[in-house]
């Protein structure tokens, strides 16, 4: 019997000890889960009551006495958390469970996610990963500006461009501008209030870049409020006409976007998910976490 195979054994008898694994409950199973993620990860990671059901989409919980022992989340085919209570660990619970669930991915590949990969602040995580048989395909950060301290750097001005707040009779236009030139994030300019976006437009008031930005005020900013304060903001999906590029409207764009965050009152901005660091840096942001991007072998 192969290794896999014989810790999915052990963990099918740990399983029919605490009463079998059964689905998720997104409703049922919201406090047990916030208490479960608070027992494994909340100490590295806390974050606010409710927000691992808002994500999730569906997943496998096994239940103990009286709380949940483990727990596996998904969004679509993207592997959101997986959790085992201390005391039930190193018996092969966790890797039942991924078994069980069988994920394409680790947080890319869903609507939402936590985190784009696999935390490199979780090194236990990261061991588990590699003995389940994924293996890292390339690095992503999480990037982040404080916003009272925030200093924009030089701009080299692109001629004819100005930068603005998009508005609700600007919005065919701007979802019309990502599905042409960036598919693949045009459903959250679509889905999110006109206001969200931020846009680059020429003289003849034409879109010719955007952005997302997200604060309490407008959106969601993400999980990580008990990290970065409650006054946060994120930013995202920049995107450049393709014929405008090289003209440092893209880093422009970033900064008068993150300006506008900063005179609504947003004291951290957080944009997540990148490859391309030193973009962000030649606008002002510094790294903050780092994550690997897992493939399954």
């Amino acid at each position: 019997m192969g290794t896999l195979d014989a810790e999915l054994t052990a963990a099918a008898g740990e399983a029919d000890k605490a009463g079998g694994v059964r689905a998720l409950d997104l409703d049922g199973d919201a406090a047990a889960l916030d208490a479960l993620w608070q027992m494994t990860l909340g100490t590295v990671w806390p974050m606010e009551p409710g927000r691992l059901g808002s994500i999730a989409t569906g997943g496998s919980v096994l239940e103990g006495d009286n709380a949940l022992d483990a727990a596996v989340l998904v969004n679509r085919s993207a592997l959101v958390a997986l959790m085992v209570a201390p005391h039930r660990q190193r018996r092969g619970l966790g890797t039942a469970l991924l078994h069980s669930t069988a994920p394409a991915s680790i947080g890319s590949g869903g609507d939402k996610y936590l985190w784009p990969g696999v935390p490199k602040n979780l090194p236990g995580a990261m061991r588990f990963f590699d003995r389940a048989g994924w293996r890292e395909a390339y690095v992503a950060w999480d990037y982040c500006a404080q916003l009272d301290l925030y200093r924009p750097p030089a701009l080299v001005a692109a001629p004819g461009v100005r930068y603005l707040r998009s508005s609700s009779d600007r919005h065919d236009e701007v979802v019309d501008f990502n599905r042409r030139n960036f598919p693949h994030w045009a459903r959250h300019f679509e889905r999110l209030p006109p206001g969200c976006a931020f846009l680059a437009v020429d003289n003849a008031e034409r879109v010719v870049a955007s952005l997302l930005t997200e604060w309490d005020g407008l959106g969601d900013p993400g999980a990580w409020r008990r990290l970065l304060g409650a006054n946060l903001g994120s930013l995202g999906a920049v995107g450049v006409d393709p014929q405008m590029q090289r003209r440092g409207i893209g880093t422009a764009l970033v900064v008068h976007a993150t300006q506008d965050l900063q005179s609504v009152g947003v004291s951290q901005c957080h944009v997540g998910w990148l490859v391309r660091t030193s973009f962000y840096a030649n606008a002002g942001f510094k790294p903050w976490r780092a994550y690997r991007m897992l493939e399954r072998h």
